[in-house]
């Protein structure tokens, strides 16, 4: 998800808040850099090749491919079901996705679970920043529980993506084709493939707050894939590939608070991985 009023979105949906969030939710991995500062790079932080820890994201990417090169990102999910607090809002996005590990372009699609005020509510959406905001696809109802697909699909010929999501369980599904704004369209970036668990964060004029991420237990993606220059693997099998773990902002360098941590793969050929949440914010 890239950066879009909470406020709105909770409209659209339907969701009544206490408040009015003048926020957003971000796509890109907003990495932990030196003590708390923030940075939209992305800095490896255990000292072993491929480990990330983001404030804001958990879960698999393949990044920094030849640009063009990723035409296809696939993935498998089951939708957990998150424990809501009895007051405040928190939220927990499932998601696939082209670019955004190292761009501000993204092209993704997945579900949402958001808790508000005790009680969940779950949908699916997509989105092709910075042409459209989220877009929630109503007519999918997406109940715990339920098998999910989800998929983007880059056409180098035409520069546009089709965007699918599939609940297999109620075997409904939905796909929509666009094209990306101009500035992108005849320039395109399609350099990193993601299957990601993400919590939003409020903007204001003077930085930003990342909110409470919804507790979702244990999610499963049984499958998470991508083709890259013309070969269909497991994402993790490209390389370079990033194995992303999502920690407070109260973290150091010495004491790291983890939020949310993906387990290693399952599968090596379909690359299956659960994640676990572990703390709200």
């Amino acid at each position: 998800m890239h950066p879009r009023s909470v406020w709105g979105l909770l409209a659209l949906l339907g969701i009544g808040a206490v408040m009015v969030l003048p926020g957003v939710v971000l796509a890109a991995p907003v990495a932990a850099g030196g003590h708390l500062s923030l940075s939209r790079e992305n800095k490896a932080m255990y000292g072993q090749p491929g480990q990330f820890l983001s404030y804001n994201w958990a879960g698999y990417a393949a990044y920094g491919q030849a640009n063009g090169s990723v035409t296809k990102v696939w993935g498998s999910w089951i939708e957990p079901a998150v424990t809501c607090p009895a007051k405040g809002i928190t939220y927990a996005a499932f998601w696939v996705g082209i670019d955004g590990f190292s761009s501000d372009a993204v092209e993704q699609d997945g579900t949402l679970a958001v808790c508000a005020h005790g009680a969940a509510a779950y949908y699916a959406w997509w989105e092709m920043f910075p042409t459209n905001p989220i877009q929630v696809i109503k007519p999918m109802m997406v109940m715990p529980g339920d098998h999910m697909y989800g998929s983007v699909v880059y056409h180098p010929t035409l520069y546009d993506f089709t965007m699918t999501v599939k609940d297999m369980t109620m075997g409904t599904s939905f796909s929509v084709t666009a094209a990306q704004a101009p500035i992108y369209a005849m320039n395109p970036l399609e350099n990193s493939a993601e299957c990601i668990i993400e919590r939003p964060a409020e903007i204001t004029s003077s930085g930003f707050t990342l909110l409470h991420l919804a507790d979702f237990g244990t999610v499963t993606f049984s499958s998470c894939g991508a083709t890259i220059n013309h070969v269909s693997s497991g994402v993790g099998n490209f390389a370079p590939a990033a194995l992303l773990y999502m920690i407070s902002l109260q973290s150091t360098t010495n004491h790291i608070i983890y939020l949310a941590s993906p387990g290693g793969p399952i599968n090596l050929s379909t690359w299956s991985f659960t994640t676990t949440w572990q703390k709200a914010a």
